[in-house]
C-alpha cells in the first residue's frame, strides 16, 4: 500500500498519526485474511512478484483520536475522510479498478461516535475484502 495526500494535507500535524492508523489497521486486516502487507512510500519501486498494490490518495480527512473524543466529547468535532483507492496488479502494473471511500462521524453521538481509528479500521477491512476477492 502506498498513501499520498492531495494538496498540503500531508504536512498537517495529524498526518503521521493518520498514516500510523492505516499501517496498523491494514496490517491487522491483512493478517485476518491470511495476506501479506507492506506499507510503501509513493514512488518506491514496485515489487517484481505477483501482488496487489493499493494506491491511496487522501483528498481530505479530519483526525479525531479516542483520547480527544473521550476528553472533549462533542467539542472534538467530527472525524471524516475522503480517499480514492486504485487497485494495481503487480508486477504488470495493470489497474484493476478504483473505488472511493468516504466516512463521517457525528460528534453529537458522544463517545460512541466513530473516531478516526474506527473509521480507518472499517475501510481497511473493506479494501482487503476487495483485494482478497471474498
Amino acid at each position: 500500500m502506498e498513501i499520498s495526500a492531495a494538496g498540503n494535507l500531508g504536512s498537517g500535524e495529524n498526518w503521521d498519526a493518520f498514516l500510523e492508523e492505516w499501517q496498523t489497521s491494514m496490517a491487522a486486516a491483512a493478517s485476518e485474511k491470511g495476506l501479506g502487507f507492506t506499507m510503501a512510500k509513493p514512488g518506491q519501486a514496485p515489487v517484481s512478484t505477483p501482488a496487489v498494490l493499493v494506491r491511496m490518495k487522501v483528498n481530505d480527512f479530519r483526525y479525531v483520536s479516542q483520547a480527544k473524543r473521550y476528553g472533549l466529547g462533542v467539542f472534538s468535532g467530527n472525524a471524516h475522510m475522503d480517499v480514492e483507492v486504485e487497485f494495481i496488479e503487480l508486477p504488470q502494473g495493470v489497474s484493476r479498478g478504483k473505488r472511493k471511500y468516504q466516512t463521517s462521524s457525528s460528534a453529537w453521538q458522544g463517545v460512541f461516535s466513530a473516531m478516526t481509528p474506527k473509521q480507518v479500521e472499517a475501510v481497511s477491512k473493506e479494501i482487503l475484502t476487495e483485494v482478497a476477492g471474498r
